[in-house]
């Protein structure tokens, strides 16, 4: 299948090479944070070289052409694993080699002091990089083929150890002595509130078509540690074994995750080759306190059950409180790399068919990465193939509603047609709202070069015209957006709900600030709507970014309790809800009818809220009631305390 040229880039046709070197490969990007990106290789002489691209794709003030080397007398390739962008703007890249290390980049192209490959323990097969508060970071690795141990480092900002760690880290994980079991970790994501989300798997059985698979979820604190107040230090999110394997992460945006993996409960449970005929995809969400969230099954939700087999999934983050999931090399529409939009509520997005949506229209293989475009749709590249076999890098843009919006179509783009070349290993990250920053090697007649592209949402400048706030109300729904400029005159309104065209609701023009407001007042409580703006550019019909709001159903006097519960008493946290607004006042009482807390908060507004009471003095553990007033409501409800 020959695919038409990438009509969607930003940068040089064919992309950027990463220099002018005659080797460098295995590109790993990571967002800069300001539209770029840093990019790691491996080099010549079995060297890490390090770079940053602007923007616009030139390279960044203080970075030489061909990044900065780093030779450590590697034995084997020290090949990038791992990247993470840090609070100050700098990038901590993990490398696996004989000796594995971590080294980290500042945005003017100096080496953070004391980073100069620093050493993380021995061989390691997974290495992954987070950041962490007071600019430190965590690193997470697993000698699959020694000992199977899962480990941990938490370095300060200069790359020192905290206490309690050294060189060989703290082992999280360890399989028994003398056993046939093992462990692994598949994912590991950024907590919204510290640490990370890390999702485990566990093995018994002497061979792959006998043996169990079991997964759970674990909560890291900052310090790296296991928090045993999440779900006692292990969250089950599956309530009976269906064989999953290798789970996959993304935030649900409101402090918890998607956890998305291959199931083979309608299956045969065969280990390798028969399981890659017998592999369904499923997904659940987890909430921040360790559950899965209300309206979720409890044995998850089929994402695709073709009659078929589908394989080894990605997942990101829709920025809207849903998630992408994409796998392959098969699905409900023929064999290629398929994607699914699954909702925050356990439902499919409409607009996406069930068992999802053919990608490259039923092209690429087992290499396909997935990264969210910041605004409600999602990018994709994948390794495909022409008319005659060659290898290729085909790139795709879907947005929320599963449409390829032009210039995007079914087939993809082909993001390198340079003549003579074989086109392999596609990563991509996030970038800038509308975009995304990919990255392949290509290898032809004068030498293997690792290449770099931007990609952007065609029809969308989401820096022009970009949604400023919103709040949604049983009643209402009131938006803002902003224009950069004096580009952006008269304007449409524009909302679609669900299965409805989008239609317009008013004609409207920017005030002296720049932005645009309005009022929707015909909404209805419990629908979501899309909204979006219209507005003219020279001949051609620009939109911006879609923004999906969910309209709350009327408020209700209700006393949600303790979240978690049993709660500690440092993390006593209250849930509840006002119908009207006003003050309210939570009460803590023990057994014997005495009050030994109280909160009280005025000018609160109808709707959900959250208050601390954990940090009240002589709290000790024990069982306690909660009394929620307002006016003359009053509600009760019962909370355990546990040291």
């Amino acid at each position: 299948m020959l695919i038409a040229k990438l009509a969607a880039a930003e940068w040089t046709p064919n992309g950027l090479p990463y220099s002018s070197l005659q080797f460098q490969v295995y590109g790993l990007p990571v967002d800069d944070g300001h539209g770029g990106a840093y990019d790691f290789v491996l080099g010549l002489p079995r060297s890490l070289h390090a770079k940053r691209f602007t923007p616009s794709g030139a390279t960044a003030t203080g970075w030489p052409d061909i990044g900065i080397v780093m030779d450590i007398g590697s034995q084997i390739e020290p090949r990038p694993l791992s990247g993470c962008l840090n609070a100050d703007g700098s990038a901590t890249v993990a490398i696996a080699d004989s000796v594995n290390w971590c080294a980290r980049f500042r945005a003017d192209g100096t080496i953070v002091p004391g980073w100069q490959a620093r050493t993380i323990g021995g061989r390691q097969d997974l290495m992954r990089v987070l950041p962490a508060d007071r600019l430190g970071n965590i690193v997470l690795a697993q000698s699959q083929h020694l000992d199977g141990e899962v480990r941990c480092w938490r370095l300060d900002s200069t790359a020192a150890f905290a206490p309690g760690y050294g060189d060989h880290g703290q082992v999280l994980y360890a399989p028994p002595a003398n056993s046939d079991s093992g462990f692994a970790y598949s994912d590991l994501l950024p907590a919204r509130c510290g640490g990370a989300w890390l999702a485990m798997s566990g093995g018994s059985g002497a061979y792959e078509d006998n043996i169990l698979i079991y997964n759970w979820l674990v909560r890291l604190r900052d310090d790296g540690t296991v928090d045993s107040t999440i779900g006692n230090g292990r969250i089950d999110y599956l309530a009976r074994p269906s064989n999953p394997r290798v789970p996959v992460l993304a935030p649900d945006g409101a402090g918890g995750v998607f956890v998305a993996w291959m199931d083979s409960r309608d299956g045969i449970g065969l280990g390798f080759p028969a399981f890659e005929f017998t592999y369904d995809i499923y997904i659940t969400r987890v909430t921040a306190d360790g559950r899965i969230a209300p309206d979720w099954p409890a044995t998850g939700l089929p994402v695709c059950k073709s009659p078929s087999f589908q394989t080894y999934p990605k997942i990101v983050s829709d920025a809207q409180g849903g998630a992408f999931v994409l796998w392959g090399p098969s699905g409900g529409q023929g064999y290629g790399v398929h994607a699914q939009h699954i909702l925050g509520n356990a439902t499919i997005a409409p607009g996406w068919p069930a068992n999802g949506k053919a990608v490259f229209a039923n092209n690429g293989d087992f290499y396909y990465v997935l990264a969210s475009d910041g605004i409600g749709g999602m990018f994709a590249a994948a390794q495909v193939y022409d008319a005659v076999g060659n290898r290729l890098i085909g790139a795709q843009h879907l947005n929320g509603h599963g449409d390829f919006d032009a210039p995007w179509s079914a087939a993809g783009y082909i993001v390198d047609t340079s003549p003579q070349g074989d086109m392999t290993n596609p990563q991509i990250v996030t970038s800038e709202p509308g975009s995304a920053i990919l990255t392949w090697d290509r290898l032809d007649p004068t030498g293997i070069h690792s290449c770099i592209q931007k990609l952007v949402v065609g029809g969308v400048v989401a820096t022009q015209l970009a949604l400023s706030s919103s709040d949604a109300q049983p009643d209402h729904v009131s938006l803002t957006w902003t224009a950069s400029g004096d580009r952006v005159g008269s304007a449409t309104v524009q909302r679609r709900g669900a299965n409805v065209a989008w239609e317009t609701l008013a004609s409207i023009a920017p005030d002296g600030q720049g932005q645009i407001s309005y009022v929707d007042r015909s909404v209805v409580p419990g629908a979501r709507y899309d909204y979006r703006i219209g507005y003219a550019e020279g001949t051609r019909q620009r939109y911006s970014a879609e923004t999906n709001i969910q309209v709350p159903l009327p408020y209700r006097f209700a006393l949600a309790g303790a979240r978690p519960n049993p709660a500690s008493r440092r993390d006593l946290n209250v849930a509840f809800s006002l119908a009207q607004p006003g003050a309210a006042t939570l009460e803590l009482y023990d057994v014997n009818g005495r009050r030994v807390a109280e909160r009280s908060s005025s000018g609160l507004a109808a709707g959900e809220h959250t208050l601390r009471m954990g940090d009240s003095p002589g709290l000790a553990a024990g069982i306690y009631w909660l009394r929620l007033s307002q006016g003359t409501q009053r509600t009760t409800a019962r909370v355990v305390i546990v040291e």
